[in-house]
């Protein structure tokens, strides 16, 4: 829920902490912070209201930032298993293809005729 606020606040005025929202969204930078794996509480304890902000908006920055990379690295692997089974399947295809080769190879030659290839 608080998270949504904060979101919207953000589409309101195109940032995402202002000097009427930095203490929630201090609160909702700390919880994130946790649930990303950084266990230290986010302190906004600056001396300048400008400057609280400042800090909220450039760590909302960086775990947006933190949240494509991890998207992207996730799209990736799945891009990268499509492509080695693909890969399995064109090296499947080309053994295949050069047994036949031999095959063809062979009997054209059993049958004392030349294969022009």
């Amino acid at each position: 829920e608080e998270e949504l606020k904060v979101m919207e606040k953000e589409e309101e005025n195109g940032l995402f902490a202002t000097e009427d929202n930095f203490q929630e969204c201090g609160n909702f930078l700390s919880q994130t912070l946790a649930m990303n794996g950084f266990h230290h509480i986010f302190n906004t304890d600056f001396k300048t209201v400008a400057d609280k902000v400042s800090a909220c908006n450039c760590v909302y920055d960086m775990l947006r930032d933190r949240q494509k990379l991890t998207q992207t690295r996730e799209e990736l692997t799945v891009q990268m298993s499509r492509m080695t089974g693909i890969n399995r399947d064109l090296d499947s295809h080309l053994e295949a293809t050069k047994k036949d080769l031999n095959k063809s190879r062979k009997s054209q030659w059993l049958a004392g005729g030349k294969l022009h290839l």
